[in-house]
């Protein structure tokens, strides 16, 4: 019962018990852009989109891992970071082989906000449940009307969707998704980010690479070939993304980061609709409005 009263009095904190400054809101802002942009390139990319996110991932990691070696003190290490360490690899592994799955066969326009939405409300409902987080309610507020925007901007037809493949895969990354940002939250005071990074962009690729030298070979030998460059793009801007993440992270409540960087489905919509000419219905557009809401309420809170 201690622990009932203490998880409520956590997610009831008074009205603006945190206001977001400036420079964070920015940074996630920023973060957000490019979030979008990668995922972008990695949906239009020529090659097969599991094998360009594996490749960009371990060329990123290799090429981060001793600059991250370098700028770490290690005088704090534990070796509690460990099944950090592990568990963040596992997740993103998983992660970037359904990522790439659901880009093959469905729209971006549906893939990026299912899947960010569903991150966004199970890890927030979590954090909330075990009482590790503290927000005000207008904070509350924004989270609930910016999550409402991105079901709204993603799901068209609720009843042909709820069958489809495409929004299966978008809900096992949605679930990931918020799998991971635990592990973040858990992980950012302790662990320097750019180590927990550049070790989590290694060891994934690790975890997949039977998948990629066995049932998909050729389609990784082609990226190699011929798309390297475009794929280590795609990594490089994923890895930046990410690390503006845990830099805001380690300033402002993860709810409000985790969900305010989704204003990245914004852009992502913006880029499907313009760029690959995927549908843009009235539904969609009171989503991205009340997605640009939400992050205001979040920003002011």
């Amino acid at each position: 019962m201690a622990f009932k009263r203490s998880a409520v009095r956590l997610r009831l904190a008074p009205l603006h018990w945190y206001r977001m400054n400036t420079s964070d809101f920015a940074l996630i802002i920023l973060s957000a852009m490019l979030h979008a942009s990668w995922n972008f390139f990695a949906k239009t990319s020529a090659a097969d989109k599991i094998a360009t996110l594996w490749f960009g991932w371990l060329v990123t990691g290799i090429t981060m891992t001793p600059v991250a070696i370098y700028l770490t003190d290690f005088s704090s290490f534990s070796w509690k970071w460990i099944p950090l360490f592990v568990s963040t690899g596992i997740v993103h592994a998983i992660y970037l082989y359904l990522l790439g799955s659901a880009y093959k066969i469905g729209e971006m326009s549906v893939i990026y906000p299912v899947s960010r939405g569903i991150g966004v409300l199970l890890f927030c409902t979590i954090c909330f449940a075990i009482g590790i987080e503290s927000i005000g309610y207008d904070g509350f507020v924004g989270i609930f009307v910016l999550v409402t925007g991105i079901m709204l901007a993603a799901l068209k037809n609720l009843r042909s969707l709820e069958k489809s493949e495409v929004v299966k895969l978008s809900g096992k990354v949605g679930l990931c998704i918020s799998c991971y940002s635990i592990i973040d939250k858990l992980s950012v005071s302790h662990i320097p980010s750019i180590f927990y990074m550049s070790t989590m962009f290694i060891i994934s690729p690790i975890i997949l690479a039977p998948i990629m030298v066995t049932s998909l070979k050729e389609e990784t030998k082609n990226v190699i070939t011929n798309y390297k460059l475009y794929s280590s793009a795609i990594g490089m801007v994923g890895f930046i993304t990410y690390l503006m993440i845990l830099i805001a992270m380690k300033a402002s409540p993860a709810s409000y980061v985790v969900a305010l960087r989704e204003i990245s489905i914004v852009f992502g919509s913006v880029l499907g609709v313009w760029l690959l000419k995927e549908e843009c219905g009235k539904r969609k557009i009171i989503g991205v409005i009340l997605i640009m809401i939400g992050a205001y309420i979040i920003k002011a809170s």
